[in-house]
């Protein structure tokens, strides 16, 4: 007896990469703020997002959010937060990398310290119309999210860095990862209207 097997094409919307692309990065992104002082009299601030670059704790913001050897606090999606340094701040200051204080656990709890996967970045070049998505993190959890393209790559000789100029980026995601429509990083967000590409 033979059998047929008829394939019918499967039709993915934009919409559903788009939703796909933040579901796959969100996790990583978290809130970044300052840590509550004078045995929590004085609350936390919330300066703006950053995100999980390495399982290990590894964290990337803007630079302008932060102050090296300062120590600031980061929050998940979950709630959970963690003590970070700033241990790195590149030359033109624009990126800041995080990493989680070597004796700290979760502040929210005594179990082990553990992470959401990392943003994967990717390997793909960035393009002129190419669909992009900015994501950002707030407080109580909640992400902001804006959609957008790429308008124009502007390359600062005699470094190798590009800006990328993109409605994606806002406010709202400053320190958050500027993603392709896979949901992989190609940047990160600077100010409105503006990013750093992932070369840097």
């Amino acid at each position: 007896i033979a059998t047929v097997v008829k394939e019918v094409p499967v039709i993915v919307t934009e919409e559903e990469m788009v939703l796909k692309a933040i579901n796959v990065a969100s996790p990583a992104v978290v809130a970044l703020q300052t840590e509550a002082s004078n045995r929590g009299k004085i609350p936390s601030v919330l300066l703006g997002t950053a995100f999980l670059v390495r399982g290990d704790g590894l964290f990337v913001t803007s630079g302008s959010l932060v102050q090296m050897g300062k120590t600031y606090e980061v929050v998940t999606e979950t709630g959970v937060k963690h003590r970070v340094t700033v241990a790195v701040v590149n030359i033109s200051g624009e990126v800041a990398v995080l990493k989680v204080a070597p004796s700290a656990e979760k502040i929210s709890s005594t179990t082990p310290v553990s992470f959401p996967n990392p943003v994967i970045f990717s390997e793909g070049s960035i393009t002129i119309g190419q669909s992009v998505i900015g994501i950002g993190s707030s407080a109580g959890g909640n992400h902001n999210v804006a959609m957008g393209i790429v308008s124009n790559l502007i390359s600062l000789p005699p470094s190798t860095v590009t800006i990328v100029a993109t409605n994606a980026s806002s406010v709202e995601n400053i320190g958050g990862p500027l993603v392709d429509i896979h949901g992989k990083a190609i940047g990160l967000n600077l100010t409105a209207g503006r990013a750093l590409g992932k070369s840097e």
